[in-house]
Parts: structure tokens; C-alpha cells; sequence
């Protein structure tokens, strides 16, 4: 991890999602090699990530101005998942933690031994925990979060915020690199099963879909993008913490990517999206490309079960992917149409 450059800072801020629960505060990503800290940080964009000696000089600041840090709310030092790390995050699992403590052997135990006693270490809260480990190139790797869970593991696009609390001072520190199966046995360990994303069948549709692996034409569009005008918009829907359903029924507002509240459509971001990455990938490529569009929304957070849903007509993620395209062409179209016959530098 130390010679990894994919760290970052993380600092509190106030969740408007649940300002009532013990998620009334959230953790943020922050840019290392900004003033300060005060830029932001994205688990999508390499550029805004620093080094381990950079993350403990903050720390080190930190630890010595006290006053500071409470005005700040600086929460400490964060690793980035991605390309080829693994992160099991077991949470509210306090008496699991005390008997393992006090030498009962558990669940706790079978992981660590799974894993060859990778780096584990206490969570902020002090009733969870992080292992930390590599995947090699044979695993089949994916997120899984499943919803009111409290057991989550991670290959990409997740903030670890650190604590350097190890679950055992004694045992040397390391990190465990796994293949396929030790993996497969970690989601069974954990889950109960091995269940990995179910693939698209879009035989009901000529749009066609990826299986949400990002792509080299993909990351450099990301790239693209994140270098663009629609950053901003395009981060939010990447890295916040957005809503399954319409908050319009419930009356409450969310927060977009200027800090504005509005009633959250989680159909209508869908459509924002692909009609984002329509462009910017006909940008990239010259054509709109549905694979293309599809693997890059699958790396945002707008993505859940009912993108991959069937019913007899395609999937949900075929036809916004369609929808977003026509609507593409038609407006480039019209703007052919437009500027038709014009004399630009002494051609039409």
C-alpha cells in the first residue's frame, strides 16, 4: 500500500440523506496535492490521488494542531480500490469482535485464515472492520453491497478510510493477494453464496450492452470527461451516495452536484447520463457506440438492479441507451441541417 500512489485525505462532512442516524455524517474524499487539501478527490480519477508520504505528512499536521483538525472536521489518511485491490467491509459487529478478542474462534477467524491474514484493521466506529488484500488476474472481480447489509466488498471505485487500528498488534503486517478461488470462497464465506453480477442477455434488443468491465477506450473517455465541462456533474454521479427512488413522493429534496436541492428522478439522471456519455463517446470514437456508453454508466452509482431488468422488450439499460442516442442524432441532425450550405473557411 505504501508504495501505491492512491491515497488520499477524508474529511466529515454533514449527509442530508439521513441527517437523524449515525449517517448523519458522511466521508469525503480529499485532493492531497491541493492547497490545503481542499480540492476534492474521486475514486475515478487517478490525477487527484497522492502518496503514502503525502498522506502521512497530513496526518503528522494533524496529530500536532488539534484545534485545526476540529475546524476541518479532517477525519484522517484513505485508500483508493481499484485496479486489482479487494475490500471486505464488515460492519456493526462489536460482540463479534470482543469474542474474537477474548479467544473464541469465528467468523472473524475463518476470514483471516481465508486470506492468509492479510491487513485487518478496526473501522472509525470501533464495531467493524477492513481487510485489505490484492486480486490477481484470474478473479472474476465485482462489487457487492447488497442493500441493508452490513457486510460489503469491493474491487473498484471505493474510498477506504483508514485507521491503522489492527485487529492484532502482534501478527506482522502484510497483504494477501487471492485468485479466483479463494475469492469465490470469500463471497460464500461472506454472503452465503457466490453470486456474481447476472449478464445482460440482449437478444430482445439490438442495442447492445457490455458486462460493465471498463474498457481502455472506456477509462480514456472517463478521462475525458473528468477533463471537461461535465466533471462536475458526471463525479456526483459517480462518488455520491444517490437514491434508489424518487424523493418527489416523500417531499425531501436531495442535494446535485452544485450543492442545489431537487426532487432526485432516478429515471431522468439515467437519461442525463446517457445522453452525456453519448456524446462524449462519439466524440471519442465518431459513432455512438451503446457498448461503450454502457460499460462507462456501469462505473457510476446510478447503476442498480433495474438497469439489467427484462421485461420482454429488452432491458431498462437497453432502452435509455437507445433513447439517448436517438435523441443524440436528432439534435446533431438538426444542427446539420441548421449550418447546411455555409461557407466555413472557404469550403461548404
Amino acid at each position: 500500500m505504501k508504495n501505491d500512489r492512491r491515497w488520499v485525505a477524508w474529511f466529515y462532512e454533514k449527509n442530508p440523506q439521513h441527517p437523524n442516524s449515525v449517517h448523519s455524517r458522511k466521508k469525503v474524499p480529499c485532493n492531497l496535492n491541493s492547497y490545503m487539501c481542499r480540492g476534492s478527490a474521486s475514486t475515478i480519477d487517478p490525477q487527484t490521488w497522492a502518496t503514502y508520504q503525502q498522506a502521512i505528512t497530513t496526518q503528522n499536521y494533524a496529530d500536532t494542531h488539534p484545534k485545526r483538525v476540529k475546524v476541518t472536521h479532517y477525519g484522517g489518511p484513505g485508500f483508493i480500490i481499484d485496479d486489482g485491490w479487494g475490500f471486505l467491509d464488515l460492519d456493526n459487529i462489536p460482540t463479534v469482535i470482543a469474542n474474537h478478542n477474548l479467544g473464541e474462534r469465528n467468523q472473524i477467524d475463518d476470514i483471516l485464515d481465508l486470506l492468509d491474514h492479510t491487513y485487518c484493521e478496526a473501522s472509525q466506529s470501533q464495531s467493524g472492520l477492513h481487510f485489505i488484500f490484492k486480486v490477481d488476474d484470474t478473479v472474476e472481480a465485482f462489487n457487492k453491497h447488497p442493500e441493508q447489509s452490513s457486510r460489503e466488498l469491493y474491487t473498484s471505485k471505493r474510498l477506504v478510510a483508514l485507521t491503522g487500528n489492527v485487529l492484532d498488534p502482534e501478527e506482522p503486517l502484510k497483504i494477501t493477494t487471492i485468485d479466483q478461488e479463494t475469492w469465490k470462497q470469500l463471497n460464500i464465506l461472506v454472503f452465503g453464496k457466490y453470486a456474481p453480477p447476472i449478464k445482460v442477455d440482449d437478444s430482445f434488443s439490438d442495442t447492445e450492452l457490455s458486462h460493465g468491465v471498463l474498457s481502455a477506450q472506456g477509462k480514456q473517455i472517463m478521462y475525458l470527461i473528468l477533463r471537461g465541462s461535465d466533471a462536475d456533474q458526471f463525479n456526483w454521479w459517480c462518488t455520491a451516495d444517490l437514491p434508489d427512488i424518487s424523493t418527489k413522493e416523500s417531499g425531501k429534496k436531495f442535494p446535485d452536484w452544485n450543492g442545489e436541492l431537487i426532487y432526485y428522478d432516478p429515471s431522468r439522471q439515467d437519461m442525463a447520463c446517457c445522453c452525456m456519455l453519448a456524446y462524449w463517446v462519439r466524440y471519442y470514437v465518431g459513432e455512438y457506440d451503446s457498448k461503450l456508453i454502457d460499460e462507462i454508466y456501469k462505473q457510476t452509482n446510478l447503476y442498480r438492479p433495474k438497469w439489467n431488468r427484462n421485461d420482454g422488450a429488452g432491458t431498462y439499460g437497453q432502452r435509455t441507451i437507445s433513447r439517448a442516442i436517438a435523441y443524440k442524432q436528432g439534435q446533431r441532425d438538426r444542427k446539420i441541417e441548421q449550418y447546411k450550405g455555409m461557407i466555413v473557411h472557404g469550403e461548404e
